[in-house]
């Protein structure tokens, strides 16, 4: 029976450099343009949000007279 041997093999896989990986994760984070699309997403995510769980009405208007119907069937 033909087993894989994995200890065999794994001078084989190419994995990147950790000073390499860390230098870019550094780089990435001392820049000012991730920082502002960062602030950005999260800014849209919370307006997002707010706007889900403020529980308007229709056309986004709260429902203040639910009673009154509104337009076409307004009188």
């Amino acid at each position: 029976m033909q087993t894989l041997k994995l200890k065999h093999i794994s001078h084989e896989f190419n994995y990147p450099d950790v000073h390499e990986s860390i230098a870019w994760i550094r780089h990435v984070l001392s820049s000012e343009f991730f920082w502002a699309v960062f602030a950005l997403v999260v800014l849209i995510g919370v307006m997002i949000m707010l706007a889900i769980f403020t529980g308007t009405g229709i056309n986004g208007a709260p429902d203040a007279y639910p009673e009154i119907p509104y337009f076409p069937f307004s009188p």
